[in-house]
């Protein structure tokens, strides 16, 4: 493939982006082109799609977390949990 640069010069594409370098000191860098505008729509619906099922899958963890602690005092759930720090450290230690 061939370029013709505005003074009427034909040089290979290769030969062009290598000299472009030299004088520049920056390598060839292609461009990529801009997405349309329904892609970047669908792209964007689609993410929001997966953090409305994150939250939905959230809401349902946190009413069962919920109902599992039901009916528990505070007193009752920070001794389970020292309890279980207990048994997590004496794990590590072997």
């Amino acid at each position: 493939m061939h370029r013709t640069s505005p003074r009427g010069n034909t040089l290979a594409v290769s030969e062009w982006t290598a000299f472009q370098t030299i004088v520049t000191g920056e390598d060839y860098v292609k461009t990529s082109k801009s997405e349309s505008a329904d892609v970047i729509k669908s792209r964007i619906k689609g993410q929001i799609q997966e953090l409305e099922l994150l939250c939905a899958e959230l809401r349902t963890e946190i009413e069962e977390l919920k109902e599992a602690v039901e009916g528990t005092s505070i007193d009752e759930l920070d001794k389970r949990i020292e309890e279980l720090q207990t048994v997590i450290d004496e794990k590590k230690e072997y």
